[in-house]
């Protein structure tokens, strides 16, 4: 009984969002969340300022892929990095500052279930399954 344009986007977030069987309702959670949820339907480019393991900060334009819970209790943001050309994987706990751009990128073609398969193999993919 959806409008057809929603359903869509919950297709769309019900293909990028995960959580492991790992899952702790303890898990941290981020004020940022649902703005990655929605730069992930929309496919807007986010502007974040983050802080990796090393405490150093970047400032990165970033492409929203999926998110998803790990075994850590982290929420984690799976994008691809301008600043590095690639995919990569950001601890949402780890965002300082995140803005919604108003730049538009073209949606990835690949699945959530087959980014995990490459770079993991099957025994990360069970995980979620």
């Amino acid at each position: 009984l959806l409008p057809s344009d929603t359903k869509a986007k919950l297709e769309k977030l019900n293909e990028k969002v995960a959580v492991t069987n790992f899952y702790i309702t303890n898990l941290p959670k981020s004020k940022f969340l649902m703005k990655i949820q929605e730069a992930i339907i929309e496919n807007q480019v986010l502007e974040i300022n983050y802080k990796d393991k090393k405490s150093n900060e970047t400032k990165r334009k970033i492409e929203a892929f999926a998110v998803y819970a790990n075994q850590k209790e982290e929420w984690v943001l799976i994008a691809f990095c301008r600043l590095r050309k690639d995919f990569r994987e950001f601890s949402i706990i780890n965002i300082l500052d995140l803005t919604t751009t108003n730049e538009k990128f073209i949606a990835q073609t690949k699945t959530f279930k087959q980014y995990l398969l490459t770079k993991y193999g099957k025994e990360m993919l069970e995980k979620f399954e």
